[in-house]
Protein backbone atom coordinates (compact mmCIF):
# COMPACT_ATOMS: atom_id res chain seq x y z
CA UNK A 1 0.00 0.00 0.00
CA UNK A 2 1.43 3.32 -1.09
CA UNK A 3 1.59 6.08 1.50
CA UNK A 4 -0.87 8.98 0.95
CA UNK A 5 0.55 12.27 -0.36
CA UNK A 6 0.36 15.26 1.93
CA UNK A 7 -2.62 17.55 1.31
CA UNK A 8 -0.41 20.49 0.24
CA UNK A 9 1.22 18.42 -2.53
CA UNK A 10 -2.19 17.31 -3.81
CA UNK A 11 -3.40 20.93 -4.03
CA UNK A 12 -0.22 22.02 -5.86
CA UNK A 13 -0.55 19.20 -8.39
CA UNK A 14 -4.20 20.12 -8.97
CA UNK A 15 -3.36 23.78 -9.68
CA UNK A 16 -0.62 22.84 -12.14
CA UNK A 17 -2.94 20.50 -14.00
CA UNK A 18 -5.58 23.25 -14.34
CA UNK A 19 -3.17 26.03 -15.37
CA UNK A 20 -1.90 25.66 -18.97
CA UNK A 21 0.48 28.57 -18.24
CA UNK A 22 2.59 26.58 -15.83
CA UNK A 23 5.50 26.95 -18.23
CA UNK A 24 5.47 30.77 -18.26
CA UNK A 25 4.37 31.60 -14.74
CA UNK A 26 1.07 33.33 -15.55
CA UNK A 27 -2.36 32.09 -14.49
CA UNK A 28 -5.00 31.81 -17.26
CA UNK A 29 -2.40 32.15 -19.99
CA UNK A 30 -0.73 29.91 -22.50
CA UNK A 31 2.91 28.82 -22.20
CA UNK A 32 3.47 29.51 -25.93
CA UNK A 33 3.00 33.28 -25.64
CA UNK A 34 4.20 36.11 -23.46
CA UNK A 35 1.22 38.47 -23.42
CA UNK A 36 -0.83 39.05 -20.30
CA UNK A 37 -4.12 37.98 -21.86
CA UNK A 38 -5.69 34.57 -22.27
CA UNK A 39 -5.10 34.28 -26.02
CA UNK A 40 -2.52 32.10 -27.75
CA UNK A 41 -1.29 34.59 -30.35
CA UNK A 42 1.81 35.98 -28.60
CA UNK A 43 0.77 39.60 -28.12
CA UNK A 44 -0.72 41.51 -25.22
CA UNK A 45 -4.17 42.22 -26.60
CA UNK A 46 -7.23 40.02 -26.56
CA UNK A 47 -8.40 40.22 -30.17
CA UNK A 48 -7.30 36.75 -31.18
CA UNK A 49 -4.72 37.69 -33.83
CA UNK A 50 -0.97 38.15 -33.67
CA UNK A 51 -0.55 41.59 -35.25
CA UNK A 52 0.11 43.52 -32.04
CA UNK A 53 -2.86 45.89 -32.22
CA UNK A 54 -6.30 45.80 -30.66
CA UNK A 55 -8.47 45.37 -33.73
CA UNK A 56 -9.76 42.10 -35.10
CA UNK A 57 -7.88 42.01 -38.39
CA UNK A 58 -4.35 40.81 -39.04
CA UNK A 59 -2.96 43.77 -41.01
CA UNK A 60 -0.66 45.18 -38.34
CA UNK A 61 -2.27 48.60 -37.94
CA UNK A 62 -4.77 49.98 -35.47
CA UNK A 63 -7.78 50.41 -37.74
CA UNK A 64 -10.31 47.78 -38.68
CA UNK A 65 -10.47 48.15 -42.48
CA UNK A 66 -8.40 45.00 -43.17
CA UNK A 67 -5.61 46.74 -45.06
CA UNK A 68 -2.17 47.79 -43.86
CA UNK A 69 -2.19 51.53 -44.66
CA UNK A 70 -2.68 52.66 -41.03
CA UNK A 71 -5.81 54.67 -41.72
CA UNK A 72 -9.49 53.96 -41.99
CA UNK A 73 -10.70 53.79 -45.57
CA UNK A 74 -13.21 56.43 -46.64
CA UNK A 75 -16.76 55.66 -47.56
CA UNK A 76 -17.95 58.10 -50.27
CA UNK A 77 -21.33 58.28 -51.98
CA UNK A 78 -21.74 61.67 -53.64
CA UNK A 79 -20.80 65.34 -53.91
CA UNK A 80 -21.55 68.14 -51.50
CA UNK A 81 -24.59 70.31 -52.23
CA UNK A 82 -22.55 73.47 -51.55
CA UNK A 83 -19.31 74.64 -53.16
CA UNK A 84 -16.14 76.19 -51.79
CA UNK A 85 -13.89 78.48 -53.83
CA UNK A 86 -10.52 76.94 -54.78
CA UNK A 87 -8.04 79.71 -55.61
CA UNK A 88 -6.11 79.71 -58.90
CA UNK A 89 -2.80 81.42 -59.74
CA UNK A 90 -2.42 84.17 -62.32
CA UNK A 91 -0.35 83.66 -65.46
CA UNK A 92 0.60 86.13 -68.19
CA UNK A 93 -1.92 86.89 -70.90
CA UNK A 94 -5.35 88.25 -71.77
CA UNK A 95 -8.13 85.72 -71.10
CA UNK A 96 -11.14 87.99 -71.68
CA UNK A 97 -12.55 85.62 -74.29
CA UNK A 98 -11.82 82.41 -72.37
CA UNK A 99 -10.33 81.15 -69.08
CA UNK A 100 -6.77 80.38 -68.09
CA UNK A 101 -7.59 77.04 -66.45
CA UNK A 102 -10.80 75.90 -68.08
CA UNK A 103 -9.76 72.24 -67.79
CA UNK A 104 -7.78 70.22 -65.24
CA UNK A 105 -5.45 69.43 -68.13
CA UNK A 106 -5.42 72.41 -70.46
CA UNK A 107 -3.78 73.13 -73.82
CA UNK A 108 -4.64 76.62 -74.94
CA UNK A 109 -3.44 80.03 -76.05
CA UNK A 110 -4.05 83.62 -75.01
CA UNK A 111 -3.08 87.08 -76.14
CA UNK A 112 0.22 88.36 -74.78
CA UNK A 113 0.93 91.81 -76.21
CA UNK A 114 0.24 91.41 -79.92
CA UNK A 115 0.92 87.66 -79.99
CA UNK A 116 -1.16 84.54 -79.45
CA UNK A 117 0.98 82.23 -77.32
CA UNK A 118 0.44 78.63 -76.22
CA UNK A 119 0.76 77.06 -72.80
CA UNK A 120 0.07 73.63 -71.26
CA UNK A 121 -0.94 72.95 -67.66
CA UNK A 122 -2.18 69.94 -65.73
CA UNK A 123 -3.06 68.89 -62.18
CA UNK A 124 -1.49 66.08 -60.19
CA UNK A 125 0.36 65.58 -56.91
CA UNK A 126 3.90 66.35 -58.05
CA UNK A 127 5.16 67.39 -54.60
CA UNK A 128 4.02 64.10 -53.00
CA UNK A 129 2.25 65.75 -50.06
CA UNK A 130 -1.19 64.30 -50.76
CA UNK A 131 -2.51 67.51 -52.39
CA UNK A 132 -2.90 68.02 -56.13
CA UNK A 133 -0.69 70.73 -57.61
CA UNK A 134 -1.20 72.88 -60.70
CA UNK A 135 1.75 72.33 -63.03
CA UNK A 136 2.63 74.57 -65.96
CA UNK A 137 4.66 72.30 -68.24
CA UNK A 138 5.09 74.61 -71.24
CA UNK A 139 4.67 78.30 -71.94
CA UNK A 140 5.74 80.19 -75.05
CA UNK A 141 6.21 83.26 -72.83
CA UNK A 142 9.23 81.57 -71.23
CA UNK A 143 11.38 79.10 -73.22
CA UNK A 144 12.83 77.57 -70.04
CA UNK A 145 9.44 76.15 -69.04
CA UNK A 146 9.36 72.60 -70.38
CA UNK A 147 13.08 72.60 -71.16
CA UNK A 148 14.82 73.49 -67.91
CA UNK A 149 11.97 73.31 -65.42
CA UNK A 150 8.23 73.18 -64.85
CA UNK A 151 6.36 75.76 -62.79
CA UNK A 152 4.54 74.16 -59.86
CA UNK A 153 1.75 75.96 -58.03
CA UNK A 154 1.44 73.82 -54.93
CA UNK A 155 -1.96 72.73 -53.72
CA UNK A 156 -3.06 73.84 -50.26
CA UNK A 157 -6.04 73.64 -47.95
CA UNK A 158 -8.26 75.88 -50.12
CA UNK A 159 -6.45 76.38 -53.41
CA UNK A 160 -3.20 76.60 -55.30
CA UNK A 161 -0.30 78.79 -54.29
CA UNK A 162 -0.15 82.17 -56.02
CA UNK A 163 3.62 81.74 -56.47
CA UNK A 164 5.25 78.97 -58.48
CA UNK A 165 8.32 76.94 -57.63
CA UNK A 166 10.68 75.74 -60.36
CA UNK A 167 10.71 71.96 -60.73
CA UNK A 168 14.01 70.96 -62.35
CA UNK A 169 14.03 68.84 -65.52
CA UNK A 170 16.81 66.64 -66.91
CA UNK A 171 18.56 67.40 -70.18
CA UNK A 172 18.29 64.98 -73.10
CA UNK A 173 20.01 65.08 -76.49
CA UNK A 174 18.59 67.29 -79.19
CA UNK A 175 17.68 70.79 -80.28
CA UNK A 176 14.38 71.98 -78.81
CA UNK A 177 14.47 75.56 -80.07
CA UNK A 178 11.11 75.06 -81.76
CA UNK A 179 9.39 73.66 -78.68
CA UNK A 180 10.15 72.02 -75.34
CA UNK A 181 11.61 68.68 -74.30
CA UNK A 182 8.95 67.95 -71.67
CA UNK A 183 6.00 70.08 -72.66
CA UNK A 184 3.55 67.51 -71.25
CA UNK A 185 3.69 65.02 -68.37
CA UNK A 186 3.36 62.29 -71.01
CA UNK A 187 5.09 63.31 -74.23
CA UNK A 188 5.61 61.74 -77.66
CA UNK A 189 7.59 64.00 -79.94
CA UNK A 190 10.75 64.52 -81.95
CA UNK A 191 13.65 66.96 -81.99
CA UNK A 192 16.66 67.70 -84.15
CA UNK A 193 19.77 65.64 -83.34
CA UNK A 194 22.54 66.58 -85.73
CA UNK A 195 20.85 66.52 -89.12
CA UNK A 196 18.12 64.06 -88.09
CA UNK A 197 14.66 64.39 -86.59
CA UNK A 198 14.46 61.66 -83.90
CA UNK A 199 11.54 60.51 -81.77
CA UNK A 200 11.33 59.86 -78.05
CA UNK A 201 8.61 58.99 -75.52
CA UNK A 202 8.54 60.04 -71.88
CA UNK A 203 6.00 59.92 -69.07
CA UNK A 204 5.65 60.59 -65.35
CA UNK A 205 4.82 57.99 -62.71
CA UNK A 206 6.08 56.83 -59.34
CA UNK A 207 8.21 54.01 -60.72
CA UNK A 208 10.64 54.02 -57.79
CA UNK A 209 7.74 53.67 -55.29
CA UNK A 210 8.98 56.39 -52.94
CA UNK A 211 5.83 58.52 -53.16
CA UNK A 212 7.23 61.04 -55.66
CA UNK A 213 6.71 61.15 -59.42
CA UNK A 214 9.63 60.08 -61.62
CA UNK A 215 10.30 61.13 -65.21
CA UNK A 216 10.68 57.99 -67.33
CA UNK A 217 12.15 57.91 -70.84
CA UNK A 218 10.63 54.77 -72.35
CA UNK A 219 11.89 55.14 -75.95
CA UNK A 220 14.52 57.20 -77.74
CA UNK A 221 15.76 56.80 -81.31
CA UNK A 222 19.12 58.13 -80.13
CA UNK A 223 19.64 54.87 -78.19
CA UNK A 224 18.12 51.58 -79.38
CA UNK A 225 18.49 49.99 -75.94
CA UNK A 226 15.94 52.38 -74.44
CA UNK A 227 12.64 50.57 -74.60
CA UNK A 228 14.27 47.27 -75.53
CA UNK A 229 16.76 46.60 -72.75
CA UNK A 230 15.91 49.31 -70.27
CA UNK A 231 14.11 52.57 -69.57
CA UNK A 232 15.85 55.69 -68.32
CA UNK A 233 14.37 56.76 -64.98
CA UNK A 234 14.98 60.29 -63.72
CA UNK A 235 13.86 59.90 -60.09
CA UNK A 236 11.87 62.60 -58.38
CA UNK A 237 13.92 64.52 -55.83
CA UNK A 238 11.78 64.05 -52.74
CA UNK A 239 12.70 64.29 -49.07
Amino acid sequence: MKPALPLTLLLTASLIACDPAAGDGKVEDDPQETGADSEVEADADADGDADGDADSDADGDADSDSDADADADLSCNGFSSTATEWSLPTIAGDFTSSAAFHLTSVTSNRTVGSKSLYYYATTFDLTADGMNDLVLTYDQVDGDIGNKHWLVYEGGASGFSSKATEWSLPTIAGDFTGGAAFYLTSVTTNRTVGSKSLYYYATTMDLSADGGSDLVLTYDQVDGDIGNKHWLVYEGLCE
